[in-house]
């Protein structure tokens, strides 16, 4: 079987505990669900995409942040879009969401995040529904197994 980057670095042990969207793993990589979320939309607060409501036609034409640990060039959001006749303008890939908002807040780039990020006060950015829907995202933490009964690990987790 083929490891990802992330279950090479978790048993190596150069990564102890990953929280974020996770997929399928081997056998020595433990999951445990932290929480169901859904995607919505991020832009920074000003025209044209902070306005109330964000068209198709608008989001799609916009210039994209894809969010991807594997630097996948396509997200949920993206097929969604593309199966109504429209295509994202992806200018930038980063690994994680806390990315994707730090390069919303210094750019006109706009980007698909989890909606717990929605939670976070800041006038400087607009949130708002994505003008598609997309499956849930299961949230999680991961780790090696031989952490199993490591008592920090336990407590931390």
């Amino acid at each position: 079987m083929l490891l990802t980057a992330l279950e090479c670095l978790l048993t190596e042990g150069r990564v102890e505990l990953y929280i974020g969207v996770v997929g399928q793993t081997g056998p020595e990589i433990r999951i445990q669900r932290l929480f169901r979320d859904r995607y919505i939309g991020v832009v920074r607060n000003r025209p044209p995409l902070s306005g109330d409501h964000i068209t198709l036609r608008k989001y799609a034409d916009a210039e994209h942040i894809g969010v991807s640990r594997r630097g996948s060039l396509e997200s949920p959001v993206d097929r969604e879009i593309e199966s109504r006749g429209y295509r994202s303008r992806l200018v930038a890939i980063v690994a994680s969401f806390g990315e994707a908002m730090n390069i919303v807040l210094a750019s006109d780039l706009v980007a698909a995040v989890s909606s717990v990020l929605a939670g976070v006060e800041n006038e400087d950015v607009h949130f708002f529904p994505l003008p598609v829907s997309t499956d849930v995202i299961t949230v999680a933490h991961m780790w090696h197994l031989r952490l199993k009964a490591d008592r920090a690990h336990l407590w931390l987790r």
